[in-house]
């Protein structure tokens, strides 16, 4: 009998068990690609509205938390853009609000300037750009216009307070940018009670790719105020606290998960050779060596780990896909795992599936055959 052809009807000779086991790990593994795929794919999305409009930087006030309630004047730009090495600042002013309603949470709502390359480089496919007369106008993505049932022309009402009309729908690739609102920052900053603020400047330097002029600028630019932090579009993502939490319960989650499923295998493995210890001892007799006993064993668990594994990361897409067209995460799930995600998930599964089994290989490996024999 051929050796992989031994390890599959070993597997399935307690059909039933082995299931169950193929279950706990679609599960754990389901989960982590599910989790921190999401995760991911938020940060990718989240550094994207950035470095997609050429934004190397951001400034925003020192020791604030949230992000969100950072607030500076707005003539500091002015300060800024005299700073050697900076080619564009971007003053924004942003918040997120939400229409119960339409059951939409975490809408984020922007306040830029008319002429803004975050408002100039969006695809408009409907109606025409702000201008810098508009009042009461705004723009809004074609994903949050779909969960709205809103075309152009149509009023938005903004903190229950104004209605505004909507003079622009632009569509884009970016599960943030798709689901935003944009309105005049003059028209936010009074709508939101703060006059002459904003939350933070988006700083565009001549060489984006030389490390070196993007931390001396942002040294230049700390000097200007004791009150101001300059950093990279990866350092300020990653030290917003709600993605940090994202990250930190999806991989918390995940390895829950997976001790779970490497309890699961150890169980299944376990049982399974403490049932076979007569058949281990008649092939230890007739000439099976240790290495060949023990790599039967592993392989029956990684066979069983990496059915699991496929099952698993077909249930996280099309999970993750049906998570995204629900019209209260359409701002903030995409609908894609990224690759590497994947990939760690099905070298956590072989993982696990070692884990598992590496002591019930181990004990069957050095069973002696007249030992195993005697075995009843």
């Amino acid at each position: 009998m051929h050796f992989l052809t031994l390890v599959w009807r070993n597997m399935t000779r307690r059909w039933l068990r082995s299931a169950l086991t193929i279950v706990a790990v679609a599960l754990a593994i389901g989960a982590m690609v599910a989790l921190v795929g999401i995760a991911d794919s938020f940060v990718a999305s989240f550094m994207d509205v950035y470095l997609g409009v050429g934004i190397d930087m951001i400034v925003v006030r020192t020791g604030v938390q949230e992000r969100i309630n950072s607030g500076l004047d707005e003539s500091m730009g002015a300060k800024i853009r005299q700073v050697p090495g900076v080619t564009d600042v971007v003053p924004s002013l942003l918040d997120v609000i939400s229409f119960e309603k339409k059951d939409l949470y975490g809408v984020p709502l922007r306040g830029l300037a008319a002429d803004s390359r975050l408002v100039t480089e969006l695809h408009v496919t409907q109606g025409r750009f702000l201008r810098p007369d508009d009042r009461q106008a705004t723009m809004i993505g074609q994903g949050l216009a779909n969960n709205l049932g809103k075309k152009l022309g149509d009023k938005i009402e903004l903190y229950e307070q104004e209605e505004y009309t909507i003079i622009g729908i632009f569509e884009s690739h970016n599960v943030f940018d798709n689901g935003a609102i944009v309105i005049l920052l003059s028209d936010l900053q009074r709508l939101m009670d703060r006059p002459d603020q904003v939350t933070g400047f988006a700083v565009s330097v001549a060489e984006p790719n030389n490390v070196q002029l993007i931390e001396r600028v942002g040294k230049d630019i700390e000097a200007l105020s004791p009150g101001l932090t300059a950093m990279s579009i990866k350092d300020h993502v990653s030290s917003i606290s709600q993605i940090r939490a994202v990250q930190g319960m999806a991989w918390l989650t995940a390895l829950i998960g997976l001790i779970v499923g490497a309890i699961g295998v150890l169980n299944t493995m376990f049982m399974s050779v403490l049932e076979r210890t007569r058949e281990i001892g008649i092939l230890r007799a007739i000439g099976w060596r240790q290495g060949r006993i023990l790599r039967m064993i592993l392989s029956e668990s990684l066979l069983v780990s990496l059915i699991g594994a496929a099952l698993g990361t077909l249930a996280a897409v099309a999970l993750t896909k049906y998570l995204s067209s629900l019209p209260a995460a359409s701002g903030v799930i995409d609908g894609t795992i990224p690759w590497h995600v994947i990939a760690e998930g099905w070298l956590l599964a072989v993982l696990v599936a070692v884990v598992g089994a590496l002591y019930p290989a181990l004990r069957s490996a050095r069973l002696l055959p007249t030992a195993a024999l005697r075995h009843d």
